[in-house]
């Protein structure tokens, strides 16, 4: 018998908090359960609107402040707004190129909350620890010149990982930084890096971390950074994406170019056993969502006609339906409701269930190429499109309006 547990890395948080990549547990889930599902025609009220500037980088959400990054005029500025109104509260702005490679360009990754502090990390490697309250910079190091790593070809895509009094960080080595002063705690032998993000999890009390890099799967002891086990997942463009998703000693992992998906057994983290793998999941570079035993996703290549709805039996990988009108898209649930935003901006909610696609609402809420997650926080949902139109919607409850 082993004892497994998935790990909060923000500690305490309130369930409307929404603290970086994927929510406080990285997995996609929101624990917020009573929001409106149903919309008019019209589709839910709008509270705001705001420009953050190009780039994909999702939301980190809580005390009324909103944090998310865009590109503009030459430089990337990392954004503090208020959740009620969309005004800024304050903006932190360094130079940097667009990096346009197969797609618009701007920051790829998504800010970390963790106390009194915010943490970002650039296209080109740059990693910077902010103030939360007035947006000055408290540290920064350049991981190209600190490390002497390669940039990967679309850039840095990795959202800090805030753990045990350390910032991690997968930049071709995968790298510990202690959050208060940002010195080096750790770092590996230099790998490939992907445009994955790290997972935290325990066993036996011993604290792990989950990569998924250029070309493999690796477990890590978070407290040295020692390669415990590895298990090879190697793509035609060295190009893997999604974050690996955790439940029960059990790693789900899924990339396209042919690659298809699996689930590994990590009760033993030092000997990752495959349990299956099969082609039922493409995951190009959305993410899928694991929910009351089944992974929610879109199958396929984003760019080509593919992308498709699909609901898998975690623990077979079996498909159990596939929707080829719903697709291109990017997804969270909250409460047993998938909230996915397509590619064309629109914005579906559906019953997170195996007995198939159940559409409950549906509104265009946005124009232009929508890749970016969204992101439901006290009854908000915060939506963006590349060119960086944020748009946040009201789904609050009326007895729950304040």
């Amino acid at each position: 018998m082993f004892l497994f547990q998935v790990i909060e890395p923000f500690g305490s948080a309130l369930a409307s908090d929404w603290l970086g990549w994927r929510g406080a547990n990285r997995d996609g889930v929101s624990r917020e359960s009573e929001w409106l599902t149903d919309w008019p025609k019209s589709g839910p009220e709008i509270l705001w609107r705001a420009r953050v500037g190009m780039g994909f980088s999702s939301f980190a959400v809580e005390g009324g402040r909103l944090f998310t990054m865009g590109h503009k005029d030459g430089l990337d500025t990392v954004h503090c707004l208020d959740t009620e109104t969309g005004e800024g509260v304050w903006n932190f702005d360094y130079e940097a190129p667009i990096y346009e490679r197969g797609a618009e360009g701007g920051p790829t990754a998504t800010p970390t909350l963790h106390g009194d502090k915010v943490y970002t990390l650039s296209r080109t490697g740059l990693l910077l620890c902010l103030d939360r309250k007035s947006g000055e910079k408290i540290w920064e190091r350049d991981l190209v010149n600190d490390f002497e790593v390669e940039i990967p070809h679309y850039g840095f895509a990795c959202s800090p990982l805030a753990y045990h009094g350390r910032l991690i960080i997968d930049a071709g080595k995968i790298i510990a930084f202690d959050l208060e002063s940002g010195n080096t705690i750790w770092e590996t032998e230099a790998f490939k890096a992907g445009y994955s993000s790290p997972v935290p999890f325990e066993i036996e009390g011993q604290s792990y971390v989950a990569n998924f890099n250029a070309d493999s799967l690796k477990i890590l002891k978070s407290e040295s950074g020692d390669v415990v086990s590895s298990a090879s997942w190697e793509t035609s463009s060295e190009i893997n994406v999604a974050t690996p998703i955790i439940q029960d000693g059990k790693i789900f992992i899924s990339s396209g170019f042919g690659m298809g998906c699996a689930l590994y057994d990590a009760s033993d983290p030092t000997n990752l056993v495959r349990l299956w793998r099969n082609h039922n999941m493409h995951t190009h570079f959305s993410n899928c969502v694991l929910w009351d035993g089944f992974i929610y996703g879109f199958d396929g290549h984003v760019t080509r006609d593919e992308g498709f709805l699909t609901c898998l039996d975690f623990e077979t990988g079996e498909t159990r339906w596939k929707d080829d009108q719903v697709r291109k898209g990017s997804l969270i649930i909250a409460g047993g409701h998938i909230l996915a935003l397509l590619e064309t901006g629109e914005l579906i909610v559906a019953k997170a269930t195996p007995e198939g696609f159940q559409e409950e609402s549906r509104s265009h809420i946005l124009g232009g190429r929508c890749w970016t997650p969204p992101v439901l926080s006290d009854g908000k949902i915060y939506s963006r499109n590349v060119k960086g139109d944020l748009i946040c919607l009201d789904v609050r409850q009326k007895d729950k309006v304040k």
